[in-house]
């Protein structure tokens, strides 16, 4: 696959073994700041079974605590490691994100992606 972030925070994938990992791909300027910016475009590979977690900054961030260990936490979600497809997957991070932020007052967007190999 072929990813580009334009100021997003990193893709979380979880590998068919249960591990998830911070993919940590180049960042490019914001979208609409700069009409003629270049972005980073780089090749990753996933294995077959992977789901990929995209995701804004409102729907992990937790007041008094830096966005890093946000993405750290999300990566550590019981959701993120349990098993289950994508449709599991959203629920659960989702019970996660309300559970940890009740007070959260702004949108939040998650997007999941499973990798399934083509059927023979």
């Amino acid at each position: 696959m072929r990813i580009v972030r334009a100021g997003h925070l990193p893709p979380l994938p979880r590998l068919p073994d249960g591990h998830t990992k911070i993919l940590e791909v180049p960042v490019g300027p914001l979208l609409g700041i700069d009409a003629t910016a270049r972005f980073p475009e780089p090749e990753l590979r996933l294995a077959p079974g992977s789901v990929l977690a995209l995701y804004t900054d409102r729907s992990i961030e937790k007041r008094d605590s830096d966005i890093r260990s946000d993405v750290e936490r999300l990566q550590g979600s019981p959701a993120l490691l349990g098993g289950g497809g994508p449709d599991d997957l959203a629920d659960g991070l989702l019970r996660d994100v309300c559970h940890a932020s009740p007070d959260r007052a702004d949108d939040i967007a998650l997007l999941l992606t499973e990798y399934a190999p083509p059927r023979r």
